[in-house]
C-alpha cells in the first residue's frame, strides 16, 4: 500500500523507532477512514515505541495547512516528539518530529462482493452504488448465489460492465465458474462493445489465457499467457494506467507486464463471456478497483 513518509531528524528517542513506525505504516492492509487515522497512527507508534525511553507522542492532524502551530489537542506548547498527519509539509516541525502523507492512499472505487446473497437484478456495486450494465446481443445478468452470472444471449460475445470513473486503477476479479468450454473472462478496458481490452480463453479446445483488444469489432491477441490454463476460482489483479501500463497478476504471479496504449484511459471494466453456449454456467464474484496514485 503506497505511503509517502519523510523522517526530518534521526537521533532522538522518536528517531529511533520511526523505521518500525513507517515499516508498520506501509505494511496496513486496508486504508484507514478519515475517522480511523489517529486511532490506527495511535495504536502503530505505542506499540514502535514500546522498549524506547521517553515515549511520549504527540499526534497534530494539520490536514492541508502547511502552517499548523506545533501545539497539542489543548492548545499548549510541548517538547515532546510529534507525528505530523496532513497532505502537505508542515512547517512547524521541529528536530525529532516526523510526518505522515496520506494522500497516497489508494481509495476503493467499486467493490461488488455480497457476503450476503440476494438473488435478483444486478443492481448496482457495494462500494460507489454504480450501476451495472450488459451489451451483447439477447444478454441479460443476474445475481445468483452471492455471484454476478449472465442469465441469457444469443451473440458470440456478452460484457457485464461498469464505469468506476478511474483510469489508474487496480481491478481484481474472481472467475468463480469458467464454464463447459471456457466461456469465461475479464475485461479490463471497456469503451463500449466493439472496442475493449480483455482476457479470455485461446478457443474452444484450448483454455489457455491470452490478452486481446478489441479494435472496431476485431479482435488481436496482444500476448498469450502460455502455461496458464482457464480454472475455476482464477483471481485476477490487473494493473492498468492511462500511460498503457498493463499488468496482470493472476492467483497472486505476475504473468503478463507490458504497455497497451489502446483505451488506456478508459474508465469501465467488468466481465466477459465469450460463448452463448451455456451461458448461464459461467459466474464471477469479489469484484473491486482502486486507485494507484
Amino acid at each position: 500500500m503506497p505511503r509517502d513518509f519523510e523522517i526530518p531528524v534521526v537521533g532522538s528517542t522518536l528517531g529511533a523507532a520511526a523505521p518500525l513506525i513507517v515499516a508498520a505504516l506501509e505494511n496496513l492492509q486496508t486504508v484507514p477512514t478519515a475517522g480511523e487515522l489517529s486511532t490506527t497512527i495511535d495504536a502503530i507508534v505505542e506499540t514502535a515505541l514500546e522498549g524506547f525511553s521517553g515515549g511520549g507522542l504527540v499526534i497534530i492532524e494539520h490536514g492541508a495547512n502547511a502552517s499548523e502551530p506545533r501545539l497539542d489537542s489543548t492548545g499548549e506548547t510541548f517538547t515532546a516528539p510529534a507525528l505530523w498527519v496532513g497532505t502537505v509539509a508542515p512547517g512547524n516541525r521541529a528536530p525529532g518530529d516526523f510526518y505522515f502523507t496520506a494522500t497516497s492512499a489508494p481509495v476503493a472505487v467499486l467493490v461488488w462482493s455480497e457476503t450476503v446473497p440476494i438473488d435478483g437484478a444486478l443492481g448496482s456495486t457495494e462500494t460507489g452504488g454504480l450501476a451495472w450494465n450488459v451489451v451483447g446481443t439477447g444478454y441479460t445478468g443476474t445475481k445468483t448465489g452471492g455471484t454476478i452470472k449472465f442469465a441469457s444471449g444469443t451473440s458470440s460475445v456478452g460484457i457485464i460492465y461498469v464505469n468506476d470513473g478511474q483510469a489508474n486503477v487496480v481491478y481484481r476479479a474472481k472467475i468463480t465458474t469458467k464454464g463447459a468450454s471456457n466461456q469465461a473472462g475479464i475485461v479490463a478496458r471497456f469503451v463500449d462493445f466493439s472496442n475493449h481490452v480483455a482476457i479470455n480463453r485461446v478457443s474452444s479446445t484450448d483454455g489457455t489465457y491470452r490478452i486481446v483488444k478489441r479494435i472496431a469489432n476485431t479482435y488481436t491477441t496482444v500476448a498469450t499467457l502460455t502455461g496458464h490454463l482457464m480454472a475455476d476460482g482464477d483471481t485476477f489483479e490487473i494493473t492498468t494506467l492511462a500511460d498503457g501500463t498493463f499488468i496482470v497478476n493472476l492467483n497472486g504471479a505476475e504473468v503478463y507486464s507490458g504497455n497497451i496504449p489502446e483505451y488506456a484511459t478508459a474508465t469501465a471494466r467488468g466481465v466477459f463471456c465469450g460463448a452463448s453456449a451455456a451461458v448461464a454456467e459461467m459466474a464471477y464474484d469479489d469484484l473491486s478497483s482502486t486507485t494507484v496514485i
